[in-house]
């Protein structure tokens, strides 16, 4: 009986091994809008997408962590600048070049695979810096970057030398009992 204990232990811990998981970097980087320059007043809104991979698959996949980065320049200093993604008012920007990290892997928590992830720029163009009107309110977009780390937990399909094992340890058993079962008799 140990035998046979012993050799399903075996069978198992190299089943449980094959299915292993695998951490995931992916990145995604939108150039769409860099460069995009804005002088005026009222309100602008930039859209843009981004990519997720194709076998990302919330519940399946878990999300270790996911930023999305976002360049700009000559953001104003009232606070009425927004980071819009997926409807969620994330952040709100503050004046000056910066690259804003912000951390949206909450967002991922209900997710369908193949989905894009969208994002929108929201930006009041209302002030005047007394002296320097050119650059009173502008706006210098850069770069979008979507950063995703995940681990891929998909059941995992079979490979043929996992069966070959499964199906070596099963004969094995098989062998061994036939042998216990003509030793008694």
């Amino acid at each position: 009986m140990k035998k046979f204990l012993m050799i399903l232990g075996v069978i198992t811990l190299s089943l449980t091994l094959a299915g292993n998981a695998n951490a995931i970097l992916y990145t995604d980087t939108f150039m769409g809008l860099a460069g995009t320059y804005h002088q005026g007043f009222g309100v602008v809104e930039y859209n843009w997408s981004h990519q997720t991979p194709s076998d990302f698959e919330v519940p399946w996949d878990v999300v270790n962590s996911a930023f999305l980065d976002v360049s700009v320049s000559w953001i104003d200093t009232y606070g009425d600048d927004h980071l819009i993604v997926e409807n969620v008012n994330l952040l709100t920007l503050n004046y000056n070049s910066a690259t804003y990290n912000t951390d949206i892997g909450s967002l991922f928590l209900t997710w369908n695979n193949g989905d894009t992830l969208d994002a929108t720029l929201r930006i009041l163009e209302d002030e005047r810096v007394i002296g320097y009107p050119e650059w009173g309110g502008d706006l210098i977009l850069g770069n979008m970057v979507l950063r995703l780390d995940y681990t891929n937990v998909a059941a995992p399909v079979p490979e043929p030398g996992t069966m070959l094992l499964l199906g070596s340890g099963l004969v094995g058993l098989a062998g061994f009992g036939r042998k216990k079962l003509f030793k008694k008799a």
